[in-house]
């Protein structure tokens, strides 16, 4: 029989697979609210034809901006405002999600604690990811959204195109699936890396609240990274490290992000219970131990060596090779990010050495 750690470990797993479908049908409602800005951007457009013609610096075409600025910013509002209201029940939801899965796993002579759904939206809007919180994100997007639609209009005015060529600048050309134009390119590009990225910061401060609120069974936080070639270097280098409850960094490690956190289980010893094995009627037993599920660097060990030259790139890769270096010295663990070559080669030269670098 498996132990509690593994078992949560797997559930969570699991769990992420329908964490990705939500982020998929948040996408999707997102495309609508984008083609809809698109649609009325080109309409004003093509209505107002005359105010593009002159200089950039026209009173006239100063208005029109003016006026696509107004129809950004209600597109903004209303998107924003739907993320607001997903975003806000999937805070709920894990909470509960987060609550229910460990308490399957334990005896009902240990209690727990559930986190009111107005302290889970309340730690999800206070906490920053990546440097702000969710409302400046929020107001960040607007305000590019909005000057990236005013300049692709002047440099249309500067390049002296026609109405039809500013709108197909805004919209993009059918040829590539209208990812070339200011909407359907940069702007939804830009939608959907807060959407994503803001998911994972939902779901990792609802675990992580959760988790706080019962420390007398949980010990720890596991980060755990996608095994894939997508994951970025200061994720592949946290997989699988154990922090102490809320002390640790928390996903989301960058934007798109799509790391996350598992609660470590404390065994019958540390909870007070004189037990050697689970009582009967539970589903596994506690011994505490941080569940022995590969990590990304034992994965990537095995895949071939153009897979890890292209996940670290050729000189990362040879010292993880035959350098004797492990993923985690790729990074600055305090900084976040991943230490140049040189950097590398001042701190481990003798992994260069190693490696004939």
């Amino acid at each position: 029989m498996p132990d509690a750690n593994t078992e949560l470990l797997d559930e969570l797993i699991m769990h992420q697979v329908y964490v990705e479908r939500f982020k998929k049908r948040q996408l999707t409602d997102l495309q609508a609210f984008l083609q809809k800005l698109m649609d009325d951007v080109s309409a004003q457009l093509g209505q107002r034809g005359a105010d593009l013609e002159g200089t950039a610096r026209s009173a006239r075409l100063d208005q029109l901006l003016r006026d696509l600025g107004r129809i950004s910013d209600q597109a903004s509002d209303q998107m924003t405002g739907m993320v607001r209201d997903q975003l806000r029940d999937l805070a709920a939801y894990e909470g509960g999600f987060m609550y229910t899965a460990v308490r399957a796993l334990l005896p009902v002579t240990v209690s727990l604690t559930t986190v009111a759904p107005v302290q889970l939206w309340s730690a999800v809007t206070t906490r920053p990811f990546d440097g702000r919180v969710l409302e400046q994100w929020f107001t960040d997007y607007s305000a590019n959204q909005k000057n990236r639609i005013n300049e692709a209009v002047r440099m249309s005015v500067v390049e002296g195109e026609t109405v039809d060529q500013t709108i197909r600048r805004i919209r993009g050309t059918k040829a590539l699936g209208f990812k070339d134009g200011v909407v359907q390119g940069i702007t939804r590009r830009g939608a959907e890396a807060l959407a994503r990225t803001a998911v994972n910061h939902v779901v990792t401060t609802a675990r992580s609240a959760t988790i706080q609120e019962n420390q007398d069974v949980v010990k720890g936080e596991a980060w755990r990274s996608t095994l894939d070639g997508k994951t970025s270097e200061i994720c592949i280098a946290r997989d699988g490290k154990v922090y102490k409850v809320g002390v640790g960094p928390r996903p989301p490690a960058h934007p798109n992000c799509r790391s996350t956190i598992v609660p470590v289980l404390k065994s019958w010893k540390e909870l007070g219970i004189n037990l050697k094995e689970a009582p009967e009627g539970t589903r596994a037993s506690l011994n505490g131990q941080v569940p022995a599920s590969e990590t990304y660097q034992t994965w990537l060990k095995r895949q071939p060596r153009s897979f890890q030259d292209d996940v670290l790139g050729p000189t990362k890769a040879e010292l993880f090779r035959t350098g004797g270096l492990s993923v985690d010295k790729f990074v600055d663990e305090q900084a976040g990010r991943g230490y140049t070559i040189d950097q590398l080669r001042a701190k481990h030269p003798e992994a260069f050495n190693r490696a004939g670098l």
